[in-house]
């Protein structure tokens, strides 16, 4: 479970996640107590607790939810709907449009909006966004911290060492 409100660095992890899916990486977070870090982590409590730990991972949808929920008072319908319009660029960036049914169906049931009331806008959100970095922004406008000579090194990373990059880039503030 995450403090309310969104931490700098889960910020910058919502900003990188479309952009790592984008690029044909899987993204996942593993939640970690404030102030800890995976070294920490292992060294506290050792290699079985910090294999036990990528267990829980949370896929980068869920954490977005989850970040965007701590935000918000989640008995107001209103402020449930922001949480869902706040996911729209990350169901962008999904892969096929079955696996973003199965997204927009986790959604509603966060949420509690109708996939139907989330499906309509979000066709509509379709038609209008696309793609941020094809309506002409750039891509350090879109997430700063991970410039244009990172990615090939991304791309070229193994899923675990990802996995050990995010966590390291982010594992504080979890």
């Amino acid at each position: 479970s995450y403090s309310r409100g969104a931490s700098a660095e889960h910020h910058a992890a919502l900003r990188a996640i479309p952009l790592l899916s984008e690029a044909g990486l899987k993204v996942y977070v593993v939640p970690l107590k404030e102030n800890e870090d995976p070294d920490s982590f292992l060294k506290k409590y050792g290699k079985e607790a910090f294999e036990k730990l990528l267990t829980e991972k949370l896929s980068a949808f869920s954490f977005a939810m989850q970040c965007s929920a701590s935000e918000k008072d989640m008995d107001d319908l209103q402020e449930r709907y922001a949480v869902c319009l706040e996911m729209f660029p990350y169901l962008m960036s999904a892969g096929s449009e079955g696996l973003r049914q199965e997204l927009i169906k986790e959604l509603s049931d966060f949420t509690r909006v109708p996939v139907s009331s989330i499906n309509l806008d979000f066709t509509a959100y379709q038609k209008k966004q696309k793609n941020p970095l094809k309506r002409g922004a750039k891509k350090e406008e879109v997430a700063p911290e991970l410039k244009e000579e990172a990615l090939p090194e991304l791309r070229s990373s193994s899923a675990e060492k990802l996995l050990i990059a995010l966590i390291f880039s982010f594992g504080e503030a979890m």
